[in-house]
C-alpha cells in the first residue's frame, strides 16, 4: 500500500494576481460574476508585521491568495 499525501497550502503563495486572473479568463474562460468576485478578493488585500506594539507599513499584496 502506498500513501501519497500532497500539500497544496503553499501553491499559491507566489502567484501573481494579473496572471492568475489573466488565465482564470482565457484558459478557463471564467467571466462575469464570478470573475470580479474573484478580482474583488485578491485586489486592495494589505499585509503588516507586528512586533509587540510596532508595526511595519501596510504592503500591498500583489502576489499570494490570502488564507
Amino acid at each position: 500500500t502506498l500513501l501519497v499525501l500532497l500539500d497544496l497550502s503553499s501553491a499559491f503563495d507566489f502567484i501573481n494576481h494579473l496572471l492568475l486572473l489573466e488565465r482564470l479568463d482565457l484558459t478557463i474562460r471564467l467571466r462575469g460574476t464570478v470573475l470580479k468576485w474573484i478580482r474583488s478578493y485578491l485586489y486592495g488585500r494589505y499585509q503588516r508585521c507586528t512586533i509587540r506594539s510596532t508595526a511595519s507599513k501596510p504592503l500591498l499584496l500583489t502576489t499570494g491568495v490570502p488564507k
